[in-house]
Formats: structure tokens, sequence, C-alpha cells
């Protein structure tokens, strides 16, 4: 009886270790946006006000930062800017967020670069 209860236990605790383990094995993707930046007016929209976009749609974000494209931008007051809200998202949701607007980070040909600090307007 006892050895029936303790594999009964030892069962239950592998099975729920393997269906708790499967969220944290999902693959993750970075996808990117434009922060609507516009120089000398509006500093851009904060990556948690994009996220937002991507939660209200149903995707989880799993982390957000800030960036730049790494290419120059003439300075030109009412122009934009070279910088992006970047989001780690789950690859299964890459469609549903380039449905939204934002694309993988694979198609910056330049290449980008995350952000030491944000400088966007507050929420």
């Amino acid at each position: 009886m006892k050895s029936s209860l303790k594999i009964t236990a030892i069962s239950l605790i592998v099975l729920l270790t393997v269906a708790c383990g499967d969220e944290s094995k999902k693959e993750t993707s970075v996808v990117y946006i434009t922060d609507s930046s516009v120089q000398c007016e509006f500093l851009g929209n904060s990556p948690d006000i994009t996220a937002q976009v991507l939660i209200d749609n149903g995707i989880d974000v799993i982390k957000s930062e800030c960036g730049f494209y790494n290419h120059g931008v003439f300075a030109v007051c009412g122009s934009q800017t070279s910088q992006i809200n970047l989001h780690t998202i789950h690859k299964e949701n890459l469609v549903d967020a380039d449905r939204l607007g934002y694309k993988s980070v694979a198609e910056i040909t330049e290449g980008y670069t995350v952000a030491a600090e944000c400088h966007r307007e507050p929420r």
C-alpha cells in the first residue's frame, strides 16, 4: 500500500513538473515597432505603450526595451528618428504581431542596438 502511494505521488510530481515546464521552453522572438518619435517635437511612445497594444490583442510580452536602427538620420526638426521599441514575444505569435505592424528584428538589414536608457514620453 505504501509502495503504490509512493508511486502515485512520484508520478503526480513528474506530471506536474512536465506540464508546468512547457511554458518556459517555448521559443521566443523579438519584434520591433517605431516609437513614433519626431525630432524637436515628440520624444516617442514608451515601450510599455507599444507593449500594451500587443497585450490587448492577446500576445504575451516577455520583455520590452528601447533601441534604435544602426543607420544615421538627418537632424531636421519634424523628421522621424531611428528609435524603435523592442518586444520579446512567443514565436507562435509572430503572425499576429505582424498584422498589428510589429516586425521581426531579423528584417532590420542594417541592424539595431538596444539602448541603455529609454528617453520616451511618459505614459
